[in-house]
């Protein structure tokens, strides 16, 4: 069915849609049959057939489909000093808004998925990069990695060089601390309360735990101990001081339980 035609200019243009397509072919009108109606409707339009025509092609959904039902030499055919066929004037300015609608749209889609990659980012880094303070950031499980006690410029590692533990926050208030050697020595005996001496002595001195309760002012940790396998430190406080970059958390106690400063150094467990 022809599609409306608005234009003034050629009145008797009739713009029709196929689907027979020729890519990328110069702009030919081969005519075959010719049916005037001899002016006897009172319109003096003419019909012909069109064996090729160019397609008007989008980049992005093929051709649009269009084309003239006037010829060379017919009553209303446009010639080059007009500019052309309104027919394909209207086609390529239908392409044109077509394209850049959809271009529009494609660039507003990579610009939302470009800020939604950046607060994703930002919402999974570290909790500098949120503003987050010590109090916020140290809630979870932090694995050791190394720990010493340094006096007079020397380092004594109680733990081993490769320790094992583990250090717990809650967001309750309440912490957990485990220290050891990576390897103690098994007793001989299966029943624990049937150790030597020199077990008990080596297992004392290689494992170190404790839980209690903490609370943060900026940097600064203040734990009370409620229990812990050294005696002499349950019921007491300890201010332990430390910082956090990234997943590592290093910390640094003024009183350790080995009579000298003590400095740990954690990473966040996964």
């Amino acid at each position: 069915m022809p599609l409306k035609n608005n234009n003034k200019r050629w009145p008797n243009h009739r713009i029709q849609p196929t689907r027979q397509w020729r890519a990328a072919e110069p702009h030919r009108w081969v005519a075959g049959q010719r049916h005037a109606q001899d002016g006897k409707d009172g319109t003096g339009s003419h019909a012909i057939e069109v064996a090729n025509v160019r397609p008007l092609v989008s980049p992005s959904r093929g051709p649009l489909g269009l084309w003239c039902s006037c010829a060379p030499g017919q009553a209303g055919y446009p010639s080059r000093r007009t500019s052309g066929c309104p027919s394909h004037h209207y086609a390529a300015a239908h392409t044109r808004k077509e394209e850049v609608m959809r271009e529009s749209w494609y660039k507003t889609g990579w610009a939302c998925l470009a800020v939604g990659v950046v607060v994703a980012g930002l919402l999974l880094a570290p909790g500098i990069a949120r503003g987050q303070s010590l109090k916020e950031e140290i809630v979870g499980a932090w694995r050791l990695v190394s720990q010493y006690n340094e006096e007079n410029g020397v380092k004594r590692y109680t733990f081993g060089e490769k320790p094992v533990g583990l250090f717990i926050f809650d967001r309750s208030g309440y912490v957990m601390q485990f220290l050891s050697k990576p390897e103690l020595p098994r007793f001989a005996d299966p029943n624990r309360l049937k150790g030597t001496d020199k077990e008990y002595r080596e297992v004392m001195q290689g494992v170190l735990s404790g839980f209690g309760t903490y609370t943060i002012d900026g940097d600064t940790v203040t734990i009370k101990w409620v229990a812990s396998s050294f005696p002499n430190r349950a019921g007491t406080t300890e201010k332990r001081v430390y910082k956090i970059v990234g997943d590592e958390l290093t910390g640094m106690n003024p009183t350790g339980a080995s009579g000298s400063p003590s400095y740990t150094k954690f990473v966040r467990a996964k």
